[in-house]
């Protein structure tokens, strides 16, 4: 560690001069991270990567091993430090596939669902797997490959002009009632409808690439920007005679689509700015590392909250026996799970869930904000290493919640995410 030679600044902003000068102390500005590291030393999951890693390095050249190097390049991308020259100025089983940008997307697709269904199978022989994916995946190998290996799956079906063709009198029949229902509001002085007009249709189709016809379904609305179709080709079990839940099914992917927004915004995933391919792909893999140590944990601190309860039952941290904020019932019923919930009971639910508890479901941005970027004072002595918060720091009580739920050790689930 290098100590900066003495200096002082001076500001005159204030009614009493402010003066800022460098401490003889240890300081650091992410103890944070101190929960992620005795959570990931439960789980072993840096120490199961690095494991698996080659090291060609003579063992007595070596300075850092491989669990210290990928430790600190995980830890530093939970901080914000997603590029690995950050760490000179320092001293989730998810399957990741990394393509050249002139491929198609779907390149290698295949392969890489085969295998991780083998995997899969190998421990749950019998477990029904659900494939979905956009237009970009919707192709005869990625159906062939589904078929082959029995999975029910939704792909996106990109329009074409015999789709179109076939569907025109649908999408006139919703734009219809669309217009329709926008007279009735104006003529009753009300606003216009925010609801579209949606309707839906199924048939058998083959397209010039296809070995056999496979069923499509079609989405046909009407709203305020205009008339919007969309197609899914399907072969799942209802999907002839529940088209509209069929499609619903699909455009439910847009959650999974998250985590790949809260991977690549708030882990900063898409910075692979290595000259080697290889070198990329393995950054890939310590981002996806880290987003799943987030994933991990976090899940062991969410509060424990059921549809059935009342969330003002759950003491915020901080909180003096028996001042509890109140909330509403989380259904009306009190019984529904919660994965039962739909629409605004839903919405509330889990707004009132990340009030209660917002590192339960935080993005990497909140976990930063309310726990790991945190300043502290790191004393050093022969028997023990102390580290010091400020006592007056506002989300200290969120700290002390992680560290309760660690030190409980029963309550934090080390299962497969």
């Amino acid at each position: 560690m290098s100590i900066q030679p003495a200096w002082q600044a001076s500001f005159d902003f204030f009614a009493t001069p402010v003066l800022v000068q460098p401490s003889q102390g240890q300081l650091t500005s992410d103890a944070g991270l101190l929960p992620f590291r005795q959570f990931d030393e439960r789980l072993h999951l840096t120490e199961t990567f690095a494991a698996v890693l080659d090291d060609p390095r003579a063992p007595d050249l070596i300075e850092h091993t491989k669990l210290e190097m990928v430790r600190s390049r995980v830890y530093g991308i939970l901080a914000g430090y997603e590029d690995q020259n950050d760490h000179d100025t320092l001293r989730q089983f998810v399957m990741l596939s990394l393509r050249p940008g002139n491929v198609h997307a779907s390149l290698g697709a295949d392969d890489d669902l085969e295998y991780l269904v083998l995997r899969l199978r190998a421990v749950w022989p019998d477990v029904v797997i659900l494939v979905r994916g956009d237009s970009g995946f919707g192709n005869p190998t990625m159906y062939a490959v589904c078929e082959r290996l029995r999975l029910d799956y939704t792909f996106g079906l990109a329009a074409n002009a015999v789709l179109q063709r076939r569907t025109e009198e649908l999408q006139t029949q919703a734009t219809t009632a669309y217009q329709q229902s926008c007279a009735a509001a104006t003529a009753a002085d009300l606003p216009r409808p925010s609801q579209p007009s949606r309707l839906f249709t199924g048939f058998w189709y083959q397209a010039g690439t296809w070995e056999r016809a496979r069923y499509v379904v079609a989405k046909a609305e009407a709203n305020a920007k205009g008339p919007n179709r969309r197609f899914v080709v399907s072969n799942r079990p209802g999907a002839q005679l529940l088209p509209a839940a069929t499609y619903d099914a699909y455009v439910e992917r847009g959650d999974s689509e998250n985590r790949n927004k809260e991977i690549k915004c708030g882990l900063a995933m898409d910075r692979l700015s290595d000259h080697r391919f290889l070198a990329n792909y393995f950054r890939l893999y310590l981002h996806a590392l880290a987003m799943n140590l987030l994933v991990r944990l976090r899940r062991a601190v969410a509060e424990p909250a059921t549809a059935g309860a009342e969330l003002g039952d759950i003491e915020p941290p901080g909180a003096s026996e028996g001042e509890v904020a109140e909330a509403e019932p989380a259904t009306a019923a009190g019984e529904v799970p919660v994965a039962a919930l739909t629409g605004e009971q839903r919405r509330r639910w889990f707004r009132q869930r990340r009030q209660r508890g917002p590192l339960g479901e935080g993005h990497p941005c909140t976990w930063r904000l309310l726990l790991i970027k945190v300043a502290a004072e790191v004393v050093v002595s022969v028997r023990r290493v102390v580290v010091r918060l400020s006592a007056s720091w506002p989300h200290l009580p969120w700290y002390r919640r992680v560290c309760q739920r660690l030190q409980e050790g029963s309550s934090v689930a080390a299962g497969p995410e």
